[in-house]
């Protein structure tokens, strides 16, 4: 396939995705300089599964000067289209021009445990110590392939290095990964708070708050049970893309933990799709999360599911957390939550593979 029948195959395409990739292709071909359009191109073939064509896209784009942005969105292009070693190309040019770039080194990471290449990820971690000594980021990460102290949560540097190089592409990843977060939530909150439109009428000013927001999976959720819905978030890049859900009336750019501490007696639903993975200790964000809830208020939240036999949180290579059943209930009931729901979902299909969740709906009790 040569460059240009790749850019004008399937102009014909009579789906929404198709008429996208029509046009783009079009519009390339009229501006062949343009490297925003190359990439949204990229993105929607990788989206879509055209693995051939989303590689001649990658390929042209890899031959193009980039600047540090770019490369890690191109890296990140690769490893959604499961071509892993280009992406590691890519990241070690990119650091030896920008050596102090801590998310290409996060980035870099990520993709050697996404490759299985567990010794090398290893040696990556205490190559970079040893070029920045102490850094948090190697620091924090280091324990879930070796044996050193366990670590409580994840620095918030961690969590916007991971995602801020993936903004471009994460609603992209989000397909590809066969997210279900949407569905599982609104099937819980359904069971548990009853219909949207009667739930909303017993108080007509409800309020809601989505931890962890991103890029809005579950705005639109959480619209159906509040009045006014509040979107946290580390990341203002993820913020950015949420603001165009145009589901949230308020985006705030701030740790989960400081932004609670601050919202005592506020809330009437709190939701939390995966974002309670980057804290492995819960008893404080538990705790938290139920004084910012007003009586009666619900809080909803996922968590990655660890070991049926055993108890603990466990830090995995990725970065994030995962919690035995057990350990969950007893968090639960030392914050005096004896009721409430726990659901073992499948929350992601990345590559055909289950990602089991547990999926938690509890109520703050009432004053006697």
């Amino acid at each position: 396939m040569d460059k240009t029948d790749f850019l004008i195959k399937s102009r014909d395409m009579s789906n929404p995705s198709g008429n996208r990739l029509a046009n783009l292709r079009s519009a390339i071909l009229d501006a062949p300089d343009n490297l925003s359009l190359k990439f949204e191109l990229a993105g929607l073939l990788v989206q879509a599964g055209n693995a051939e064509e989303a590689m001649h896209c990658l390929a042209d784009l890899a031959q193009q000067p980039l600047d540090p942005s770019l490369h890690l969105q191109l890296a990140n292009l690769y490893r959604l289209n499961n071509q892993n070693q280009l992406a590691m190309d890519v990241l070690r040019e990119s650091l030896t021009t920008t050596p102090t770039d801590h998310q290409a080194w996060v980035l870099l990471y990520h993709t050697l445990v996404d490759a299985a290449m567990i010794d090398e990820a290893q040696a990556h971690l205490e190559h970079w110590l040893e070029i920045d000594p102490g850094n948090a980021l190697a620091t924090y990460l280091l324990p879930s392939l070796k044996e050193l102290p366990m670590p409580e949560r994840a620095p918030p540097a961690f969590v916007t290095s991971s995602y801020t190089s993936l903004v471009a592409n994460y609603d992209r990843l989000l397909t590809v990964d066969h997210y279900h977060g949407s569905e599982v939530f609104s099937k819980l909150m359904t069971d548990s708070l009853g219909k949207p439109e009667l739930y909303r009428q017993i108080d007509g000013q409800r309020q809601g708050v989505d931890l962890g927001c991103g890029t809005g999976a579950l705005g639109a959720v959480l619209r159906n049970y509040a009045n006014h819905i509040v979107g946290v978030d580390l990341s203002p890049e993820m913020l950015a893309v949420a603001q165009q859900t145009q589901c949230y009336d308020q985006l705030i750019c701030a740790d989960m933990i400081d932004f609670l501490r601050q919202s005592t007696d506020s809330m009437d639903v709190i939701v939390a799709a995966e974002s309670f993975n980057y804290f492995g200790n819960l008893t404080e964000l538990v705790s938290l999360c139920l004084a910012a809830l007003k009586q009666d208020g619900w809080l909803i939240f996922s968590l990655q599911q660890g070991p049926l036999a055993e108890d603990g949180y466990y830090l995995l290579p990725n970065g994030t957390f995962m919690h035995s059943p057990q350990y969950l209930v007893e968090q639960l009931g030392e914050a005096g939550l004896a009721g409430g729901s726990i659901r073992r979902v499948v929350i992601r299909e990345p590559k055909n593979q289950n990602v089991w969740a547990l999926l938690v709906a509890v109520q703050r009790p009432a004053a006697n």
